[in-house]
């Protein structure tokens, strides 16, 4: 599949990307060692974003811009066109389809388009919407352009993405400048006000220089653009403000630590809704806090730190070791993470510290404990919950060690 690409097969550009997108494991890594080779081979490509809010016009300013293109052939490019569509709630899928939609540019072979459901991502992009540029990139496209899904003033994850980003906005100023004044309106590097024609023309005009006041109030330069996709005008003016940022610096380092968090937060969600752990055990826990034996908090502290644990380096033993001393701790913090993190490694080595621990302390640290001898699944602690689910003064600690211990003496 390697070599196709390079080679520029469409074909094997699309099954890549459908790698890529693939929720299944195996695909995963398959398209992981696909992409470390591919980045041997990438082009310098132009990547421009283009957002904003839905219904402006996006869509057919990009056809509208990619026909000039082509028609221009000191100025045509290979074209990839990459769009973000929102997702069906049933299938997952895209509820839009760009090539429909791009019916003149669908048709030439120096064009590529392809559709991505946004499957629920914030931001205006997919999730893997970096690496679907790179394979373009990698396929010989010079020019990448990727279409945001209709977007809010939050959705601003496609700037770290692109050279230039281009902000599409609707020709009228008003409710729409107020809703877009933060957030995109910051970031474009371009602003275009599409449907300047017939009636709306005297609107875009003074559309225009509303945006180009609130952005001298803002301390930027942001050039203004004026265009009618529709009747294919100023096409001309936006491709020469496009690729004046061609040799432009590196997009700030902020935004890309911006892109990384939110990245980082998409896999471990991803990770943590699809560990068998607590798949397995989530009916249950989340019995106890319906039932107010436990809280929400304490429900997720018994998986949560799972994650932080298995990025650790030592051993087991060490850690479990390391954890008891801690558990021993004056600071009533420290102790109590330490009991939680206890819970994660299950460790029945623990079982004496953490009973001794939780000996005349309050009822949450208590069923924190309990929980964790639950954990441990060892029938060492059946005497000790026998006691609390007997004799304990404090109802929820009763029924907690009585669940717990009718759970090891199965």
């Amino acid at each position: 599949m390697l070599e196709q690409i390079l080679s520029g097969n469409r074909r094997a550009l699309s099954q890549a990307i459908t790698l890529v997108e693939s929720d299944n494991s195996k695909d995963q890594l398959e398209a992981k060692l696909l992409l470390e080779k591919l980045v041997l081979h990438r082009k310098n490509s132009l990547r421009v974003g283009i957002s904003g809010p839905p219904g402006v016009g996006k869509s057919t300013l990009i056809e509208s811009l990619g026909l000039y293109l082509l028609e221009h052939e000191e100025r045509a490019k290979k074209l990839a066109i990459l769009s973000v569509d929102p997702s069906s709630q049933i299938s997952g899928g895209s509820v839009l389809g760009d090539k429909t939609r791009m019916q003149g540019l669908a048709q030439d072979e120096r064009v590529f388009i392809r559709p991505s459901p946004s499957r629920g991502h914030l931001g205006g992009v997919t999730l893997h919407s970096e690496e679907t540029m790179l394979l373009c990139e990698a396929a010989g496209f010079d020019l990448v352009l990727l279409e945001s899904v209709g977007v809010g003033q939050s959705e601003s994850d496609i700037s770290s993405l692109v050279d230039i980003l281009v902000l599409v906005l609707p020709p009228a100023a008003g409710d729409e400048l107020q809703g877009i004044k933060k957030g995109l309106f910051e970031l474009a590097d371009l602003i275009v006000i599409n449907k300047s024609d017939g009636v709306l023309k005297k609107q875009a005009d003074i559309a225009s220089k509303s945006y180009q006041n609130a952005l001298h109030l803002m301390g930027r330069n942001t050039p203004v653009v004026c265009v009618s996709a529709l009747e294919h005008s100023g096409m001309n003016m936006l491709w020469d403000k496009i690729i004046a940022f061609e040799n432009l610096a590196p997009k700030q380092s902020y935004q890309l630590q911006q892109r990384f968090w939110n990245l980082a937060q998409q896999k471990l969600l991803a990770d943590f809704k699809s560990n068998p752990k607590v798949r397995a055990e989530l009916p249950d826990l989340l019995n106890q806090v319906r039932s107010r034996k436990i809280t929400a908090w304490q429900a997720l502290s018994h998986f949560f730190l799972v994650t932080l644990l298995c990025l650790g380096s030592c051993s087991p033993e060490k850690r479990t070791q390391e954890l008891i001393t801690q558990l021993e701790s004056k600071n009533t913090q420290k102790a109590y993470q330490a009991l939680i993190k206890l819970t994660q490694i299950a460790d029945p080595k623990a079982l004496d510290a953490v009973i001794a621990y939780s000996e005349g302390k309050a009822p949450p640290i208590q069923i924190q404990a309990i929980l964790a001898a639950r954990q441990f699944k060892s029938r060492k602690a059946l005497p000790w919950l026998f006691v609390l689910s007997t004799g304990h003064p404090d109802e929820n600690v009763r029924n907690a060690a009585s669940e717990a211990f009718s759970c090891l003496d199965k």
